[in-house]
């Protein structure tokens, strides 16, 4: 006869077998070495899921309108569009892109628009615990009354290439769309020393900026120029 102890470890067993197999979205993907959250999908799915960007130890991925990053190692994802739930103004949007992974960190370019307004922002998200280390306004256009139907304004700085370190330090390339006459980028960088926009010009290759260690570089009419990431 079977002791009732071990008949209550046996019945455990069974009850958790049962609860994951209710869910086969966690325990299909999460706690894998090299995957989180749901799989994808067919865009003609009543659930669509598509994979965004990924390393090799995270997984940026929508579910419908919902951009969300998660580690591999951790059991849960995170929102980097959190106004899809409700929080934006009524008729606004926003989006994220230009994902660039460090680590268990994952710099982006926040978009959040409306009729009247829109913002830019570059953000640092930790994976681990969903805490936003950097939340940096790249440009802002205050509104206008009582704008026309077919207007849509620009923002101030459209980020064109992100990079990152583990310290959560950030710089970035943008385009300045204030004016339309002549495409405008800046080099801005923020770190434990603060914001600093280090270089400005037509000339600049927006797809230049990468990152060494603590050193960026980018290219300023065919010059190479650098400078620390502290």
């Amino acid at each position: 006869m079977t002791p009732p102890r071990a008949l209550l470890g046996v019945g455990t067993a069974v009850a958790v077998t049962f609860a994951l197999a209710g869910t086969p979205t966690i325990a299909s993907n999460w706690g894998q070495r090299n995957w989180c959250g749901p799989r994808d999908t067919s865009p003609s799915s009543n659930r669509y899921v598509h994979t965004r960007s990924r390393s090799r130890k995270a997984r940026i991925y929508t579910v419908y309108d919902d951009v969300r990053a998660c580690l591999f190692s951790v059991g849960r994802s995170w929102s980097l569009t959190p106004a899809t739930h409700g929080d934006v103004w009524s008729g606004g949007s926003e989006e994220a892109n230009l994902f660039v992974f460090s680590g268990p960190l994952v710099a982006y370019n926040y978009d959040a628009a409306t009729p009247v307004d829109c913002e830019e922002r570059v953000r640092v998200l930790d994976l681990r615990t969903g805490r936003l280390r950097r939340s940096l306004v790249t440009g802002k256009l205050h509104p206008i009354p009582n704008p026309p139907d077919d207007y849509f304004p620009p923002c101030a700085v459209y980020p064109r290439r992100i990079v990152v370190k583990r310290s959560a330090s950030v710089a970035w390339i943008g385009l300045d769309n204030s004016d339309y006459s002549a495409p405008l980028y800046e080099v801005y960088r923020d770190d434990s020393r603060g914001r600093v926009n280090l270089d400005n010009g037509t000339a600049i290759d927006p797809k230049s900026l990468r990152r060494r260690g603590s050193t960026i570089y980018w290219t300023n009419a065919g010059v190479v120029k650098s400078a620390a990431l502290h």
